[in-house]
C-alpha cells in the first residue's frame, strides 16, 4: 500500500492511505470503519486522475472490461475522445443483465474488482 500519514479531512474520517490506485480513510473515533475510493485496475489508469477529481470516471460497472459495457451505456466526457467515458444508464438494469450473462453460463472478467478487494481484505485482517 502506499505511503501512511494522517492529514485531516472533512467530517470525522482521517486518511490514512494515499496511493496511485485509490485513496483509504479511518474514522477517527470508531477505527474500525473505513471510507475508501475505487482501486484502478491497470486497464483503465486512463480513467482516474489523482490530482483533478473532476476528471475520474470511474464507477463500479467499469471496473468490468469494455466488451460488457453495451456502447448505449457509454457517454464520454468529449465527443473527440471516446477512449475514456462515464457510464449511463440503468444501473440495476446493467447488473441484472451481467446477473443473467452469469446465470446462462457467460465468462464474466471480474479481474477488475480484484484490487479494490484486495484492499478490503487487508483492512479486514487488520
Amino acid at each position: 500500500m502506499g505511503g501512511q500519514f494522517a492529514t485531516e479531512s472533512p467530517g470525522q474520517l482521517l486518511r490514512i492511505i494515499q496511493s496511485s490506485g485509490y485513496i483509504l480513510y479511518q474514522h477517527k473515533t470508531k477505527t474500525n470503519v473505513y471510507a475508501m475510493s475505487l482501486v484502478t485496475p491497470d486497464f483503465r489508469s486512463n480513467f482516474t486522475n489523482k490530482d483533478r477529481t473532476e476528471y475520474c470516471y470511474l464507477t463500479t460497472e467499469l471496473l468490468l472490461q469494455d466488451h460488457e459495457i453495451p456502447k448505449n451505456n457509454r457517454f464520454p466526457p468529449s465527443p473527440f475522445d471516446t477512449t475514456v467515458y462515464q457510464f449511463s444508464g440503468d444501473k440495476a438494469k446493467f447488473v441484472i443483465a451481467i446477473e443473467s450473462k452469469v446465470k446462462n453460463g457467460d465468462l464474466i472478467d471480474f479481474t477488475g474488482f480484484y484490487p479494490t478487494i484486495d484492499v478490503i481484505e487487508t483492512i479486514a485482517i487488520v
